[in-house]
């Protein structure tokens, strides 16, 4: 066992580890933030929305590709939410840019 073990027990340390996993939530919000906040950022991410299927059925004959297209589009279901999250003011502008407006 090493010495950096995490020990819930250790309020020091269980506030340590909150600490820093804010910061890194808070981290990466501003990336998505700055990413949203250009129209190439936009597209990448309409683009991805698109191919993970979001915007469709995830219905396959096939009970395993079924699985693996709920799959595709929980990544992208994730990445809606924190679109509608963090910037739903951009959203719509997404769309108008997707859809050559």
């Amino acid at each position: 066992m090493s010495d950096d073990a995490f020990n819930a027990a250790d309020p020091e340390k269980v506030q340590a580890r909150t600490k820093t996993e804010k910061q890194k939530a808070y981290a990466r919000d501003r990336a998505f933030l700055a990413l949203m906040n250009t129209q190439d950022g936009r597209a990448w991410v309409w683009n991805i929305l698109s191919g993970c299927q979001v915007y469709g059925t995830s219905f396959h004959p096939s009970n395993a590709q079924t699985a693996f297209n709920e799959g595709k589009r929980n990544v992208g279901l994730i990445l809606m939410a924190d679109v509608h999250r963090l910037c739903p003011d951009l959203y719509p502008l997404m769309v108008k840019e997707a859809n050559g407006g």
